[in-house]
């Protein structure tokens, strides 16, 4: 790894464990979809589900699961030869920091540059770890691959719910690594509006209780 991916990883690392819960093992707020509202009017995030990595006083990160590029891994990663199925996908994770590669996969264990977000699945910015993912006999299962991410500054993200602009789910994991996900936020959404429907606990409420 370079060094300013290296230097950046320790960042975001540090970010996340500084959060407090984190070091007492709980899960900080991870466990959580946000659905942008039907009257979402930031272009950044219309019609767009998020997998929340974290959350917590000094603010959240998470990734767009559903905004695809045109641009596919075989086009980053050329001497993959796994990768030239067409399904290798590249997706937008969000506005902040468009140039690094994020991503989320599945394993049975943590690894030391990676980041439990809630079952099996992590997340890193390592590339030893994505280069063994890649080269696996098949390499995109169970693995997303993002360029940039979002975050919100401290109270933020609740004022934007407090709004109207997102409605909160708990994560299905296999919304994750959905395989359609171009359906996935009409999906989302008439989810989240027929669970408030049945009068469950405020949106706000449901994201403190995962702090």
């Amino acid at each position: 790894m370079n060094k300013p991916r290296r230097l950046l990883l320790l960042y975001v690392l540090t970010l996340f464990f500084l959060v407090p819960g984190a070091q007492a093992g709980e899960p900080a707020g991870k466990g959580i979809l946000l659905v942008a509202s039907k009257g979402m009017r930031d272009p950044n995030f219309r019609q767009t589900v998020l997998l929340l990595t974290d959350h917590g006083r000094q603010g959240t990160l998470g990734v767009i699961l559903n905004r695809s590029m045109q641009t596919g891994l075989g086009h980053l990663f050329p001497g993959v030869s796994g990768l030239q199925d067409g399904q290798d996908t590249l997706y937008s994770g969000g506005p902040v920091s468009r140039q690094t590669l994020v991503f989320l996969y599945r394993a049975q264990s943590k690894a030391n540059e990676a980041l439990h977000v809630v079952d099996d699945i992590y997340m890193s910015m390592s590339a030893e770890i994505l280069d063994g993912l890649l080269r696996r006999e098949a390499p995109t299962r169970d693995l997303r691959v993002f360029q940039g991410y979002a975050g919100w500054a401290a109270g933020q993200l609740k004022a934007e719910i407090e709004r109207g602009a997102w409605h909160v789910l708990k994560v299905d994991p296999d919304v994750v690594f959905s395989k359609a996900p171009e359906k996935l936020w009409r999906e989302m959404i008439n989810r989240a509006t027929a669970l408030e429907a049945k009068a469950q606990p405020e949106p706000v409420a449901l994201l403190a209780t995962h702090r």
